[in-house]
């Protein structure tokens, strides 16, 4: 997610160096030097508050980028994917919703993905929010754009990707058009990548 926007930076002319929040506290020598601090969702904590402070001292203007609403505790407590987890883990997405808060409150600006997760932002950062919607990397795109193999049966397959638990409510959304797909067409498949757990 992180390197389509560092592209797209790049293209209108920043100059960017880019940091794991492992390795992020080797940046506070670069903020000497910079015009800006970008954090891409990172959660409140020493680390971060470290890079903050680094950043203020430098005299920069801090923004955050986020792409999704795990900032905002009341909208995310209601969500479908919180009704499907337990307790503790409810609990433990709670807590990690503060932290997210916690460091968007403390910068200046906001990029945002999608319209919706803007709105939210803009009640927290009074600088601005901009729109930047998720991409796909130029190798990717080229990519699709290749030639395809000749094809070695007649099956039909369904790619369905899951980065995190979160992605369970997605998935039941589709899921019984998904069902009627396969049961309808016997050339069809599902492959599914990452965590989900599907319903009996």
């Amino acid at each position: 997610r992180v390197e389509p926007k560092v592209r797209y930076l790049e293209e209108m002319g920043f100059s960017l160096v880019l940091f794991s929040l492992q390795d992020s506290l080797s940046a506070v020598p670069f903020l000497r030097s910079a015009r800006f601090l970008l954090l891409y969702r990172l959660p409140f904590n020493v680390i971060v508050k470290q890079l903050i402070a680094g950043a203020r001292e430098a005299g920069l203007e801090i923004f955050y980028d986020i792409d999704d609403l795990i900032f905002e505790k009341d909208a995310f407590s209601s969500s479908a994917m919180m009704k499907s987890v337990s307790s503790g883990e409810r609990r433990e997405h709670l807590r990690a919703a503060e932290h997210y808060f916690q460091a968007l409150k403390l910068c200046d600006f906001g990029i945002a993905s999608t319209a919706q997760i803007a709105v939210a932002l803009e009640k927290h950062l009074k600088k601005g929010v901009f729109l930047l919607e998720n991409g796909i990397l130029p190798t990717l795109l080229k990519a699709s754009e290749l030639p395809r193999p000749p094809r070695a049966s007649k099956m039909v397959w369904i790619g369905y990707g899951s980065g995190s638990k979160t992605h369970d409510a997605d998935f039941r959304v589709c899921s019984s058009a998904l069902l009627r797909v396969l049961e309808k067409y016997s050339n069809t498949g599902l492959v599914i990548h990452g965590e989900l757990e599907l319903d009996p």
